[in-house]
């Protein structure tokens, strides 16, 4: 693959200030709402299988649907899909609110889970055309990543907040200015996006016919990028285990709840503030090195996990959950993107989508099951022996083209 152009092709630093406030807004929208939706699913009676559909509802349909809307980014353009999509979030949102009934509920979730599709899709690949340099995408992937972040912890605030309103009948009335509005305003912010940097031309040929989409498996061909998908879906399993297991562990091993929720919160923390600092580490070791190297971390956290449950000992193991994973999400999005051509690039960024969507689908089913018989200490050394696998496959041959492009910058 040819090594790109180290000129940045976005024309205004203003529009990628307005792409991760984008980010941010879409999801803390995603938390705050998926939990009114389950405590809303809850207030109409419903029993565990409505609330597991109304749930699910969010993510089905984006599996099947991340490919062909990667294709119709690469074709289209990405403002046009950023907008769309935080409309569709504003829709699903306030249907949220509004739904007197489980189908409408589950419904709404779908509406939420495309929308929020649509616009991951356009904002990763739109920071990928716009920093071809190797450093410098590693870097805004996780400035990008970091504004994501601060979304997830605002959310669920936003949502308590709504759902506490619901007592006395207010969650229209506070719903609408916290979930509804702030989906304009991303929707706004895309438009804007679209006024200063413009709208792709079609992708075609030279002879100006559209090019051929790229099948998923011809992109998992590409070199690197099976094995990177892995880590991908090692990393973000990582996340949503320790959001889903280690309430269980605390509450097996006498911690308080606030201890576990401050724990969870200093993995989010950390996280944060290792993101900001991606293009600085890329710059120091280079991203294939940096990559492998993070992974390790949140291997040797999750092992060690099962042999402490002192909080100041779990404290330094989140912390390294919070660099490692912090740091693997943006790095791993910025491989991908450094694979890609960019005529496929939205496409390549929506398989890895797919990937990491099917596991979370599965996966806390699988670790609970596994958690059963062999207790919870499983659930922690499995995550471990596949974040240190996926390690192992990044090492196992040096990556080619884009790892050590431009490693001092």
């Amino acid at each position: 693959m040819a090594i790109p152009s180290s000129t940045p092709a976005i024309r205004h630093p203003s529009s990628f200030a307005a792409l991760v406030l984008h980010a941010t807004i879409v999801n803390a929208l995603v938390l705050g709402i998926r939990l009114v939706a389950s405590y809303r699913t809850l207030a109409l009676d419903a029993d565990a299988l409505a609330l597991g559909i109304v749930a699910s509802a969010f993510a089905i349909l984006p599996v099947f649907a991340a490919v062909p809307l990667g294709r119709l980014t690469d074709r289209y353009g990405e403002p046009i899909f950023l907008t769309l999509g935080a409309l569709l979030m504003g829709a699903g949102a306030f249907l949220t609110l509004a739904a007197p009934t489980i189908p409408l509920l589950a419904l709404s979730q779908a509406l939420l889970g495309i929308g929020q599709l649509m616009a991951v899709i356009g904002s990763q690949t739109l920071v990928g055309r716009w920093f071809p340099s190797p450093a410098a995408r590693s870097g805004r992937f996780g400035l990008y990543a970091a504004g994501a972040a601060v979304g997830q912890l605002l959310g669920p605030i936003a949502g308590a907040i709504v759902v506490g309103a619901a007592l006395s009948g207010q969650e229209v009335l506070l719903g609408v200015p916290l979930f509804v509005l702030p989906a304009i305003v991303s929707a706004g912010l895309a438009l804007g996006i679209l006024a200063r940097e413009g709208r792709r031309a079609p992708r075609s040929g030279a002879d100006g016919r559209p090019v051929a989409p790229v099948p998923a498996m011809t992109i998992l061909r590409w070199p690197g990028m099976g094995r990177t998908m892995v880590a991908s879906l090692a990393i973000n399993l990582g996340v949503d285990t320790l959001v889903v297991f280690l309430p269980a562990y605390g509450e097996a091993n006498g911690l308080p709840v606030e201890v576990v929720g401050a724990l969870l919160a200093l993995r989010s923390a950390t996280a944060i503030g290792a993101r900001v600092l991606t293009g600085r580490v890329v710059r120091k070791l280079g991203d294939g090195p940096a990559l492998r190297l993070v992974i390790v971390i949140a291997a040797a956290a999750y092992l060690t996990i099962p042999l402490t449950a002192n909080p100041f000992v779990l404290g330094i193991q989140v912390i390294l959950l919070g660099l490692g994973l912090g740091l693997g999400q943006p790095l791993t999005l910025a491989w991908v993107a450094a694979t890609s051509p960019p005529a496929a690039m939205g496409t390549a960024i929506a398989v890895r989508l797919t990937g990491n969507r099917v596991a979370q689908l599965f996966a806390p089913a699988l670790l609970g099951a596994l958690a059963g018989p062999a207790g919870l200490a499983a659930v922690f050394l499995s995550l471990g022996g596949l974040l240190g696998a996926s390690a192992a496959l990044l090492a196992w041959r040096p990556m080619p083209a884009g790892e050590q492009r431009e490693k001092d910058g």
